[in-house]
């Protein structure tokens, strides 16, 4: 199959797959991202992605695990966890936990910054996906055990 995407000049995203053209507004766009990276980090199951089992996970990770984490992943992606786990007080301590003062200090600044409006659950949502993503690999790397 051949797959294309191009953006017009209406600031739309033109997707072709081999003969079928479909258009999409940038939110409609992201919907689709999103739900394909959900997709790709189900692991044959057909359940949805839910940050409820992530967190559950790094709650019952060793402590290397979770540095092993915080030092591969995509520092946009921890500042997202950090921001998603707010109301999740022992998470969130074990993820400090588990970093230096100055890092914990830049991480709960750039979440202050960065998400000083509410819109952004969409992006914290796609990066704790990617976190997931990310855990199992690790994971099959024998490199974590999250």
């Amino acid at each position: 199959m051949q797959v294309q995407a191009l953006k017009d000049e209406n600031g739309d995203f033109l997707l072709s797959f081999d003969d079928t053209m479909v258009t999409l507004d940038s939110s409609n766009l992201k919907r689709l991202l999103i739900e394909i990276i959900q997709a790709y980090a189900n692991t044959g199951e057909n359940s949805k992605f839910s940050p409820a089992d992530f967190f559950n996970r790094l709650k019952q990770a060793d402590d290397v695990s979770v540095q092993t984490l915080i030092q591969t992943a995509e520092h946009e992606d921890i500042v997202a966890l950090i921001k998603a786990t707010e109301k999740d007080e022992e998470l969130r301590s074990k993820l400090f936990n588990n970093m230096s003062t100055n890092s914990k200090k830049t991480l709960e600044e750039e979440v202050e910054f960065k998400f000083k409006d509410a819109t952004k659950g969409d992006q914290v949502n796609a990066a704790l996906v990617r976190l997931t993503m990310t855990c199992n690999t690790l994971r099959k790397e024998e490199k974590a055990n999250i």
